[in-house]
């Protein structure tokens, strides 16, 4: 996987920059890749940190990689693109007064 990835990186016109660091206390599953991703998607996205958005981690980065693509700067703001991962609350306000609040139980189509 880390070699795909750098081949796909070396190809194509990503800058290159150094990853901001934001190691979280995570517990790896047998899911979690072995490799750390987080350079690899800071150069892949063009620049743009998603670990740096609570809840995200390498099997989400992954994801996105495969249903974005390289250009997320299709979605017009970063609201939107929360809106599409499904991470903001759905809320009814009424009068100023929460009345219900929700999250989406599913994150992405596979």
């Amino acid at each position: 996987m880390e070699e795909i990835l750098g081949d796909h990186l070396l190809s194509s016109e990503i800058p290159s920059g150094q990853a901001p660091s934001h190691k979280k206390a995570t517990k790896k599953n047998k899911n979690t890749p072995c490799v750390d991703f987080q350079e690899y998607s800071f150069r892949y996205f063009g620049g743009v940190d998603l670990f740096a958005i609570e809840g995200i981690n390498q099997n989400t980065v992954l994801t996105l990689m495969a249903e974005v693509g390289t250009d997320i700067t299709k979605f017009r703001s970063s609201k939107a693109f929360a809106s599409w991962l499904h991470i903001c609350p759905n809320e009814k306000v009424t009068g100023g007064k929460v009345i219900s609040h929700s999250l989406k139980t599913h994150f992405l189509s596979f």
